[in-house]
């Protein structure tokens, strides 16, 4: 119990634990490594909420990558790669006397795991990546995963949509895009001046 402000009205609240029948325990997991080489610096870090359920922590995390046994170990054998990988090319790099771009040299990836929804029938979990490798900028993604807890199954897209249907469903997301970014049939995306698409069509994923 306690009490939280939304502008200059005191609210009170209330915190309860949820039943876990309902509902998937989650764990709060971090592992991270700075390399330092020479003036550079390499930091890769890890900060992932998952089931605490390993058999399910296991089957989402192979979704994007199928050496996952548990959080300590895998994450310790990639960031121990990341430092050998990361001072042999530094040092390769730092071998070729370019010191103007040395700080393109710092380089920083992050992954993380977080639920979006987790509720009596679904859970969906959120994996982000980021990275920069030098550059004017890094890059990033995200990919959503959903866990139906009735079937016990995590979907894929057939659990939701027709794939007989491809063309048809295609066509549906390339007017929803034109409409949304005033882009005329015909124009490639690509070459359209009010997107910033980087190819010519959209497709379903």
């Amino acid at each position: 119990r306690g009490t939280s402000t939304k502008g200059r009205k005191l609210l009170s609240l209330e915190l309860k634990q949820v039943s876990g029948k309902e509902y998937t325990e989650i764990v709060h997991f971090q592992n991270s490594k700075v390399v330092p080489v020479g003036d550079n610096a390499g930091t890769y870090e890890y900060d992932w909420y998952l089931p605490k359920d390993l058999k399910l922590q296991r089957e989402l995390v192979w979704n994007i990558d199928s050496t996952y046994t548990d959080f300590q170990r895998y994450t310790q054998l990639n960031l121990d790669t990341f430092e050998e990988d990361y001072t042999n090319e530094v040092k390769e790099y730092q071998k070729e006397g370019d010191d103007n771009h040395s700080f393109m040299m710092n380089y920083s990836f992050h992954e993380g795991f977080s639920p979006v929804l987790n509720s009596k029938n679904y859970l969906v979990m959120r994996y982000s990546g980021y990275q920069y490798t030098g550059g004017a900028h890094g890059m990033s993604h995200e990919i959503y995963f959903t866990y139906n807890k009735k079937t016990q199954k995590w979907l894929e897209i057939s659990d939701v949509l027709n794939e007989k249907y491809a063309i048809q469903i295609n066509m549906v997301l390339d007017k929803a895009v034109r409409k949304e970014h005033n882009i005329q049939g015909g124009i490639p995306l690509q070459d359209s001046e009010n997107g910033i698409f980087i190819s010519d069509e959209i497709t379903y994923s």
